[in-house]
C-alpha cells in the first residue's frame, strides 16, 4: 500500500526533527529553523497517510473499508492539534512551532519571550511576560505609575506595541537563560523540546499501527 510509504516519509522527517531537536537543547539557535522546517514536512507527510490509504482502499471495500476506519480513526483524535497544523502550514507557511525562552535579567526579574522565527524580520518577538523581582524595577519597563497587577491585565498587542521601543537583545545581553519551549500551536501551552518530540513520536506511532492494521485486513490490495 501507499500508505506505507508516506508513514517511510513522515518516519524520516521525525528522525530529523530528532536530530535538530537535539542541536537547538544544546544551544545552537540556527538549529530551531530546521527543526521548524522538518517539523512543517512532518505535519504534511503525517496528514496525508490517512488519505492515501483512504485513496487505495475506499474503491475496493467501500462500505467494510469505511465502517474499519470509522473505529480506528478515533485513536487519531487525541492528536488533533497536529492533524490542524496542516491547514496552516499550507496557508500561512511554516511559522510552526513557536518557541519560548525565559531568560533572568541582571535586575533578578524573569522575562518569558515567545519567538516568531518566520517573519519577514527573521526573530520578532510576539508576546513578552514580565515577572518582576521587585516593585521599584516596574518604571524601568512601563510608563510610570503602573502597578504589577496592572501590567499583568495588560493585552498582548498592549504589550507588543510597547515593547517595540524596547531593544530586547540589548536588555538581556547580560542575562541568564533559563529554559527553552517549545509552542505546537498558537495557543497551545509551552512544552519542553524533548516533550514536543515525544508528542510527534506518539502521532506517527499511532498512524503506523493503523496503516499496519489496515494491511493485515486488506492485504490482497496491492499498491
Amino acid at each position: 500500500m501507499r500508505s506505507r510509504d508516506k508513514l517511510h516519509e513522515t518516519e524520516f522527517h521525525l528522525r530529523q526533527m530528532r536530530k535538530f531537536a537535539a542541536e537547538y537543547s544544546s544551544g545552537d539557535h540556527k538549529a530551531f529553523h530546521r527543526l521548524r522546517f522538518s517539523f512543517n514536512s512532518f505535519v504534511i507527510s503525517a496528514r496525508s497517510i490517512t488519505f492515501v490509504m483512504q485513496k487505495d482502499l475506499r474503491s475496493r471495500y467501500t462500505v467494510e473499508f469505511d465502517t474499519w476506519y470509522e473505529n480506528e480513526r478515533t485513536a487519531l483524535a487525541k492528536f488533533g492539534q497536529l492533524t490542524a497544523i496542516r491547514n496552516i502550514v499550507q496557508k500561512e507557511g511554516s511559522r510552526l512551532p513557536l518557541s519560548e525562552t525565559c531568560y533572568e535579567d541582571s535586575d533578578g526579574n524573569i522575562h518569558t519571550i515567545v519567538w516568531d522565527h518566520a517573519g519577514d524580520d527573521i526573530d520578532q518577538f510576539i508576546s513578552h511576560r514580565i515577572e518582576f523581582g521587585s516593585k521599584h524595577e516596574i518604571g524601568k519597563y512601563f510608563p510610570a505609575g503602573a502597578t504589577e497587577d496592572e501590567i499583568q491585565t495588560w493585552s498582548a498587542a498592549a504589550i507588543q506595541e510597547h515593547m517595540k521601543t524596547m531593544d530586547v537583545t540589548h536588555l538581556l545581553a547580560g542575562g541568564k537563560m533559563l529554559s527553552r519551549k517549545l509552542r505546537i500551536d498558537d495557543d497551545g501551552p509551552a512544552i519542553s523540546i524533548d516533550e514536543f518530540i515525544i508528542v510527534c513520536t506518539n502521532y506517527a506511532e499511532e498512524l503506523g499501527a493503523i496503516v499496519e492494521k489496515a494491511y493485515a485486513k486488506f492485504q490482497s490490495v496491492q499498491a
